[in-house]
């Protein structure tokens, strides 16, 4: 969206310290997007970029997911990607990538538009998480880049993520704090008081009816989200919720989830789509995953 756009070139321009690769912050989830950012209450592998303790509610032996869209008028990308492996009741273990790639005009200080430019901003990280009764442990490991076109060098950086979720029968809460790492780029003449990682606590709440999951969570840097999720049928469920709830760019959103087939070891096969609406713009998402074999200690 045109916000996050903003966001990842204002730091460079301004004195002092800036932040950069903001999309660390955006959800790679499809399923998430939909419910307003939450990152809590499904097995959806994708969810562990948020919170890595996630992993630990796969609810089959492996989970594959991979999802791209566009928003801002097709000026932004987005494309993520993840997998994760039950190894045993206790370990589990995860991939996951995130790429956004944006392109917008220049604009002077008298508000006229100059040549296109762009950004990308890419993201790859390894995570592993405990198990122990009603309790998941998590952490990622991350590697990440920012660039745009006018640069002259790639800025990285190194970063980790670390997590709990408690499930208490159909209550579950988490909590996260994200991208701890070195800068992506130093204080020194150049860009004077460095370029930092955006870190992020967020926290959490779900709870699970019978047709239907309720959640909320509360993230530094982006205010509230709170969401639903609503199982038509075992084949269907809709979502919606809304993100960054008391911000000037607040999102309604929305999305459904649709399993389209049952074949030998595949317990599921299905397609996502996420909406988040800031008016007058929107992203769309689409996510297909799929999850197969049995839980450890399972036949």
């Amino acid at each position: 969206m045109l916000s996050l756009a903003v966001l990842l070139v204002s730091g460079s321009a301004a004195a002092g310290p800036a932040v950069g690769a903001r999309f660390l912050n955006v959800p790679a989830s499809v399923r998430q997007m939909g419910m307003g950012g939450v990152a809590l209450g499904e097995p959806d592998v994708l969810r562990t970029w948020s919170n890595p303790a996630a992993l630990g509610a796969l609810d089959a032996r492996a989970q594959i997911a991979f999802n791209g869209g566009s928003g801002d008028r097709d000026i932004e990308q987005a494309v993520s990607g993840g997998g994760g492996f039950r190894l045993s009741d206790a370990l589990s273990l995860g991939a996951l990538f995130s790429y956004r790639g944006l392109t917008f005009d220049e604009v002077d200080a008298a508000g006229a538009k100059g040549a296109a430019v762009g950004r990308t901003s890419t993201a790859f990280g390894v995570a592993g998480c405990w198990s122990w009764r009603w309790l998941n442990a998590g952490v990622t490991l991350k590697g990440v880049s920012d660039s745009s076109a006018q640069d002259t060098e790639k800025l990285t950086a190194g970063a980790a993520d670390a997590g709990v979720v408690a499930t208490f029968q159909e209550f579950t809460a988490g909590a996260a704090f994200r991208n701890a790492g070195t800068a992506l780029h130093a204080d020194d003449a150049t860009i004077p008081g460095g370029v930092s990682l955006p870190t992020e606590l967020r926290a959490g709440i779900a709870y699970r009816f019978p047709s239907l999951l309720v959640g909320a969570e509360m993230v530094t840097g982006s205010g509230p989200g709170a969401g639903l999720a609503f199982w038509v049928s075992d084949e269907l469920a809709v979502r919606g919720g809304m993100a960054r709830i008391g911000q000037p760019d607040a999102a309604i959103t929305a999305g459904f989830s649709a399993l389209l087939t049952k074949l030998g070891a595949l317990k599921n096969v299905g397609v996502d789509y996420g909406l988040a609406l800031q008016s007058p713009y929107a992203e769309h998402r689409v996510n297909l995953s799929v999850a197969f074999g049995a839980l450890p200690g399972t036949k």
